[in-house]
C-alpha cells in the first residue's frame, strides 16, 4: 500500500506527511484539516448539527445523542483517488471529534494544534 491509498472520509484528500490522519473503526480516516474544522464547529463554537437516528458517526459507527459535524462534501474512493460530490458527506460525533483532536494534539510528530476559533 502507498500513502496515497489512505483517503480522508471527509474531504477525499490522501495522506501526506503534512496532513496527519486519525483512524476510526473499520479503517475510517479523518485528516487534520477536517478534524480542525470539525473541532472548531463542535467544541469551540458549539454549533453542530443533529442527525437522524439512521445516520452513524463515520469514526465510531454509532449514532449518539448530541451534535455532529458533517462534511460539506461527499468523497467516494475510486481506483485513482477520490471523487468529490458537492453534497453533505461523512458525519462525526462530538465525542469522536473531541477525543481524536486531543490525541492528535499530543502527537509531537503530527505538529497539529487544537483550534481555538
Amino acid at each position: 500500500m502507498l500513502a496515497t491509498d489512505f483517503l480522508c472520509d471527509f474531504c477525499g484528500c490522501s495522506y501526506r506527511d503534512d496532513r496527519p490522519m486519525i483512524e476510526g473503526h473499520r479503517g475510517s480516516l479523518i485528516c487534520g484539516v477536517c478534524l480542525g474544522r470539525a473541532y472548531s464547529q463542535l467544541v469551540v463554537r458549539n454549533a453542530g448539527i443533529t442527525v437522524p437516528e439512521h445516520i452513524a458517526c463515520t469514526l465510531c459507527l454509532m449514532n449518539k445523542q448530541g451534535d455532529y459535524y458533517q462534511s460539506p462534501v461527499r468523497a467516494t474512493a475510486t481506483e485513482h483517488g477520490a471523487d468529490i460530490e458537492q453534497a453533505p458527506g461523512a458525519c462525526a460525533c462530538r465525542w469522536c471529534v473531541d477525543r481524536s483532536a486531543q490525541m492528535l494534539a499530543k502527537d509531537s510528530e503530527a505538529n497539529w494544534k487544537l483550534p481555538t476559533a
